[in-house]
């Protein structure tokens, strides 16, 4: 990659915008040895046209679409949705930097309150983070592509279970159905896949810890 991974940061911040770091890269952060794939960077959601624009008009290239036809196979197939927010380097096969619209996809909203900055790197919070995904991991799940990604999410949260070392203190500051689910995830007792929105659906408190604190 010939320009370094977080200069996208400063390139959409010099632009106005409020970028949050996701997945392997917050797991990262939260002391999991993770391997870092595409980079994921979450934003308003009534930012990303003009943050896509920004990046457009700055060397970045979008992704082109796939041939008719063409059979998209693993997360990438859960991400065809925001694929006109995907974008590369010039030059470069492959740039790996999806945009991707913080409350539609994820439930969660960037502020002050829910984030932490490290220089131009912007994080969520760890209660914040889980909140996010044990949202969409007790979605109900329409398509297979969906089921897919809930194992994924469900891989970032086992992770994150087994190696942050706050995942006990940070109990207090959940809701309460992702209090629930992150007590099951730490005493290895989460209940899995469809059968998890019925028995998480059902405890009180749903909202997200997001919309409490915002």
């Amino acid at each position: 990659m010939g320009r370094k991974r977080y200069e996208v940061l400063t390139v959409l911040q010099d632009g106005g915008f409020v970028p949050c770091l996701w997945s392997e890269d917050v797991l990262g952060y939260y002391g999991v040895p993770t391997v870092l794939f595409e980079l994921y960077l979450l934003l308003p959601d009534s930012s990303l046209e003009g943050a896509k624009s920004l990046l457009a008009s700055t060397g970045y290239v979008q992704f082109p679409p796939p041939a008719p036809g063409t059979i998209i196979h693993g997360l990438q197939s859960y991400f065809q949705q925001y694929s006109s927010f995907r974008f590369r380097e010039p030059g470069s096969a492959e740039m790996g930097l999806q945009l991707l619209p913080s409350e539609e996809f994820a439930h969660f909203t960037i502020s002050e309150k829910t984030t932490i900055r490290i220089g131009t790197r912007l994080y969520p919070k760890l209660p914040d983070f889980l909140e996010a995904l044990i949202y969409q991991y007790t979605r109900p799940a329409q398509t297979e592509e969906h089921r897919e990604y809930r194992c994924h999410i469900g891989v970032h949260l086992f992770y994150l279970g087994e190696y942050s070392p706050i995942k006990h203190s940070i109990l207090p500051d959940l809701s309460p159905r992702a209090r629930q689910a992150w007590s099951d995830i730490l005493n290895d007792e989460f209940t899995f896949g469809d059968a998890a929105v019925e028995h998480y659906g059902k405890l009180k408190g749903l909202e997200s810890q997001n919309d409490i604190k915002v």
